[in-house]
């Protein structure tokens, strides 16, 4: 081999020991020039869409049912209190006796009525009664005399059968027979009786005491609605829960009156348990859905927490209401409020927060 020859092969092995580091080089510090694409793709794990934050609100502890304010049906005295705030009633319980004196009085009087109502019908009864058997006496008296009629008019046709034979035998009548003339006024004297007997009949229908009787059971009625009146009267003394449910304050004590002046209620009161009312910012109330979970702070920050669970969502937005001052009727000159989203959520535990405590809400997962 010449020299030129072996100088040619030795330069072209020293180049391309030179490509060779660089390319080494470059695959050790930046990896492999050419990656296919599905090979990444097997080796990465899958890219998870950014997780959206829980939505956070305000809210109040507020009765499950509205709060209702509790009023005696009867003017006077309280007699006795039978419950204090925060008893915990159940539907039908007694929760207040007013003075019933007046009621019972009254009572005893409709029932009086009651038993002159009886009695007076009892009376009418009894004309009807007489007047059905004077009736039946009266058809009696005309079946008899029409009997006697009869009778008589059977022997007039004997008589004058008698003599119509003795004209045309051209004999005398036999001693026996009477004279016809008699009999035929004793006929007319029957048909007389008997016309007489059924004017008496007239008489008597015209006197039946079906109005009477009417009146009298039309009176027993008035006595025992005046009755029963009264004996509601002496129920409604007693002020009773409208259902289970809890006193949510109380304003009464024996010796209290009531009566046509504006006055407190005797109580309020409300239905069920408690639960959280959360006020939805427009911004928020399109993420919150039925049945999502909720976490529950106190709001002053002493640490407390609840579980919960939504359960409603109002369908307006609305400005937000006080659940108390409504009953007091105060807060009507309240400066107006951005419009919120009403959301209860119900509590998942047995010991709830305070009723009014206001909280704080995470609504999602």
């Amino acid at each position: 081999m010449t020299r030129p020859r072996r100088l040619r092969i030795v330069g072209v092995a020293l180049l391309m020991i030179v490509l060779a580091g660089v390319g080494g080089a470059n695959r050790l510090i930046h990896g492999p020039i050419f990656v296919r694409q599905t090979d990444r793709t097997a080796s990465s794990p899958p890219i998870s869409p950014p997780r959206a934050p829980a939505v956070v609100a305000t809210g109040v502890v507020v009765p499950e049912g509205d709060i209702v304010p509790l009023i005696p049906s009867v003017k006077g005295e309280v007699k006795e209190v039978l419950v204090k705030t925060d008893d915990v009633v159940k539907k039908g319980q007694v929760l207040l006796r007013m003075d019933r004196e007046l009621a019972l009085e009254t009572l005893r009087e409709t029932e009086a009525g009651v038993e002159f109502a009886e009695g007076q019908l009892e009376e009418a009864k009894a004309g009807l009664r007489k007047y059905e058997i004077q009736r039946e006496i009266q058809l009696k008296k005309i079946e008899a005399r029409q009997k006697e009629l009869a009778a008589a008019q059977a022997e007039l046709d004997h008589l004058e059968r008698e003599v119509e034979r003795a004209r045309q035998l051209n004999v005398s009548l036999p001693p026996t027979v009477k004279d016809p003339r008699a009999a035929r006024l004793a006929v007319e004297a029957l048909k007389a009786a008997i016309d007489a007997e059924r004017l008496g009949l007239d008489l008597i229908e015209a006197n039946k005491p079906t109005a009477q009787v009417r009146q009298a059971e039309a009176g027993l009625k008035r006595a025992l609605v005046l009755r029963d009146k009264a004996r509601l009267g002496v129920d409604l003394c007693d002020l009773r829960a409208p259902a289970d449910g809890t006193i949510m304050q109380s304003f009464v004590s024996a010796g209290h009156k009531f009566g046509d002046q504006a006055v407190k209620p005797a109580f309020l009161f409300y239905e069920g348990g408690l639960i959280v009312k959360a006020d939805l910012k427009q911004e928020w109330a399109h993420r919150v859905k039925v049945g999502m979970p909720a976490v529950v702070q106190d709001a002053e920050g002493s640490g407390a927490t609840w579980k919960g669970r939504v359960v409603k969502i109002g369908k307006s937005f609305l400005p937000k209401r006080d659940p108390t001052g409504a009953i007091e009727g105060v807060g009507l000159l309240q400066a107006p409020q951005d419009p919120v989203l009403e959301c209860r959520i119900e509590l998942e535990t047995d010991q709830p927060p305070f009723l009014n405590q206001k909280v704080r809400i995470h609504i999602g997962p």
